[in-house]
């Protein structure tokens, strides 16, 4: 058991930059908070957050991610990047009228940004998004309510409320949508808490 530092620049795995090699997942205590390393064991890159928990960049079989406190999230739509989360969803053809579940989540989390994209002909939709332990409630303001007509870097929306609850769904509604084939594209950047 054993860890390597690798003091001459990083190294590369599965197209993860890392710094640290561990032997076992025995030697993950004695990796530095803030590292990406490789483990061997397991063939696989890891994160080690700010706050100890190490995050599967990667896992076979499939997308998962596991914290050392025993946090496991599962699903091809998210990704993770320097500790960040991110799940992004695309609607067709949007109407004024959507009310459209997103996703749901087992465990606290603080939205770092919410951005929106359009494709199409003069696109314009105007959303909010909001979360809610109740799926039928009229739910809490996550976002301000915003309108996108970006169709190259996106728009960033303002948001009401960062910290959503564990156990609570996220979900997109919208009062005004116009343009020709639209399809729209939101990006939920966030952590664990």
């Amino acid at each position: 058991m054993a860890i390597t530092t690798i003091n001459n620049g990083l190294s590369q795995q599965k197209g993860i930059n890392y710094t640290v090699i561990t032997d076992s997942s025995a030697d993950w205590a004695s990796v530095a908070n803030d590292t990406y390393f490789y483990d061997k064991t397991d063939g696989l890159p890891h994160y080690k957050d700010g706050s100890g928990n190490v995050l599967e960049v990667f896992a076979s079989g499939g997308s998962t991610y596991t914290s050392s406190k025993g946090i496991t999230l599962t699903g091809s739509d998210f990704t993770i990047t320097n500790g960040v989360l991110s799940k992004t969803f695309t609607l067709e053809s949007p109407t004024a009228t959507e009310d459209m579940t997103i996703f749901r989540t087992d465990v606290a989390i603080t939205v770092q940004e919410v951005i929106a994209v359009s494709v199409g002909t003069s696109p314009s939709t105007t959303y909010q998004l909001k979360f809610s332990t109740d799926r039928n409630a009229a739910g809490t303001a996550l976002t301000t309510s915003s309108t996108t007509t970006s169709t190259t870097t996106g728009n960033v929306a303002t948001l009401s409320t960062a910290a959503i609850p564990a156990n609570s769904w996220v979900w997109f509604e919208t009062t005004a949508a116009t343009g020709t084939n639209v399809r729209i594209t939101i990006d939920i950047r966030y952590t664990i808490d």
